[in-house]
């Protein structure tokens, strides 16, 4: 109860005291949280603690399990805090978690535990976690604790592997008061149907963003390493669209690559950087710039740097999903296909099973060197990003190259598996 309290002061701080400050505590309220039980826990196996008090430090944290079963918090701190019997511990709590039926277990114990699970980097487990999160949503009635936002976010997420949407959604209407237009937008997108809600606005503004994209075959290039020799194909394209491309040449080349760039994708961190150390200069050899800007002023700043530049808002789908933001491959393929596009092709991105990236991708300062920032998975559900990118790949508009293809064709708790695997050498 007090993490909601907590997180909903900073959130209403954040409406009325706009600041980057308080928006990366709201991104990193779980990500600490979670960070701190881990710490807790390892003091708990330091001193030998029993399985009571075990329970009780999760329940602080949290999670407020019904498991009478002391074996469990004995495997789970093990689990957490050790690198012995790893892959029997693991195998023990996966089966508690299926075979328990879990009545009095609420939405929050179920997301707190998943973060638990991601921040050790157990996805498979935190996947399971997160299916239940969602399955409790959807069963439950309304509450201080659950709300209708969570609810019918549950349903659009249970949504997303439905096999008739359709018919889904005429049991289970969305209800609650989102913004019409892009709902429809999402819902249109993600499922490849037409779905009208009242109110929505049919024209669309030429403005260069359509002109860009309008009847044209589109390359979505992306920053992991290749051995593919795409660049001639690359260039081929009408549009090239490239992620996070900050500076004239970055992550060009006459073999891998190509050299055409007409869209850029910007994620807000690589805006931020931009506008601090570039004095937010965009690529002059762009014809669009398109941001994430959740409330951050980024478009007017970077209008006003680049007065000649088109620059685009990236709709924020983020409010229709659950409990995880989309990375920026599934928002920069939603955002495109608002525009009548006659194909897409995506390049060199496996959703992060390639660890490293192009050289020069992470700017020196980001002091990530060419490897990925494992917290990011707690905002970025890794579950959600590969369920939401299965159902945009399924759209016959969209194909992808070998690497990305091979990742499309896993079922998400495959896919989890092997990004714990890329990962555990960490």
């Amino acid at each position: 109860m007090i993490d909601i309290i907590q997180i909903n002061i900073l959130k209403l701080l954040n409406i009325f005291l706009i600041s980057k400050k308080i928006s990366k505590k709201i991104n990193h309220f779980y990500v600490n949280k979670a960070i701190k039980t881990v710490k807790k826990l390892k003091l708990a196996k330091k001193n030998n603690l029993s399985s009571k008090q075990i329970k009780d430090i999760l329940y602080d944290s949290g999670i407020r399990l019904d498991i009478k079963n002391e074996k469990f918090y004995i495997k789970l701190l093990d689990l957490i805090t050790s690198q012995i019997n790893l892959s029997e511990n693991r195998d023990y709590i996966k089966n508690q978690l299926k075979i328990n039926k879990f009545d009095y277990v609420g939405l929050r114990t179920w997301l707190r535990l998943r973060d638990l699970f991601y921040i050790k980097l157990e996805l498979v487990l935190g996947g399971i976690c997160r299916k239940k999160a969602v399955d409790y949503a959807l069963k439950s009635k309304t509450n201080y604790l659950l709300t209708r936002k969570d609810k019918f976010r549950a349903k659009l997420d249970f949504a997303t592997s439905a096999k008739e949407i359709g018919s889904y959604l005429k049991k289970n209407p969305i209800e609650h008061k989102f913004y019409h237009k892009d709902l429809n937008k999402f819902m249109s997108s993600l499922h490849n149907i037409n779905f009208n809600i009242k109110n929505y606005e049919k024209s669309i503004e030429k403005n260069k963003f359509y002109e860009i994209l309008d009847n044209k075959s589109v390359a979505i290039v992306g920053p992991a390493k290749t051995d593919q020799k795409n660049a001639q194909e690359i260039d081929a394209f009408d549009t090239v669209v490239r992620l996070n491309y900050t500076h004239v040449g970055k992550n060009l080349d006459e073999l891998y690559k190509g050299f055409k760039t007409d869209i850029s994708y910007l994620s807000g961190e690589q805006t931020d950087y931009l506008i601090e150390k570039k004095n937010g200069q965009l690529p002059n050899d762009i014809k669009l710039a398109c941001i994430k800007d959740n409330n951050m002023n980024r478009k007017k700043i970077l209008e006003q740097f680049n007065p000649n530049k088109p620059i685009k808002r990236i709709t924020n789908y983020n409010m229709f999903t659950f409990y995880s933001s989309l990375n920026i491959l599934p928002l920069v393929l939603l955002d495109i296909l608002e525009a009548n596009v006659k194909r897409i092709k995506i390049f060199h991105s496996d959703m992060f099973l390639t660890k490293i990236r192009s050289p020069g991708y992470y700017p020196k300062e980001f002091n990530l060197g060419q490897k990925i920032d494992l917290k990011s998975f707690l905002d970025h559900d890794p579950m959600s990003q590969h369920e939401i990118l299965k159902k945009l790949n399924s759209h016959k508009k969209i194909t992808g190259d070998e690497k990305f293809d091979k990742v499309m064709k896993l079922d998400t708790y495959e896919y989890l598996k092997k990004l714990e695997e890329t990962y555990r050498e960490y």
